[in-house]
């Protein structure tokens, strides 16, 4: 099957330079219903189908068994910056300890205070 050709392709490469599509591009969400909830936007709750699955692969240790060493590596600096007992640190499973770690850069570098 042949290329496809375009008209006056060469000109129209040095029209559009580095930008591939005519006048930029701006990544714009399309909403195809209407759910007013906040989840819908900052979560998966907003759709049926990925909150179902989602609440299924989430609390399964094995989906994390890739990244373990990066919980294991960030115990101890975590249970001592946010005052947790290590036995608590150390019973924590993937998702607590990243919620752990999400809390701290949120305390430490976004400026979110919490108690």
């Amino acid at each position: 099957m042949p290329g496809l050709k375009i008209k006056d392709a060469k000109q129209k490469n040095l029209w559009l330079e580095e930008t591939p599509l005519p006048h930029g591009f701006v990544n714009m969400p399309i909403y195809t219903y209407l759910d007013y909830s906040i989840d819908d936007d900052v979560s998966y709750n907003g759709c049926t189908y990925v909150k179902s699955t989602s609440s299924l692969r989430h609390p399964d240790n094995a989906n994390y068994s890739d990244f373990w060493w990066v919980a294991n590596f960030v115990r101890e600096p975590l249970s001592l910056a946010l005052n947790i007992p290590a036995r608590e640190m150390a019973a924590a499973d993937f998702r607590a300890v990243y919620h752990y770690a999400d809390a701290y850069v949120s305390r430490e570098f976004e400026g979110a205070g919490f108690a």
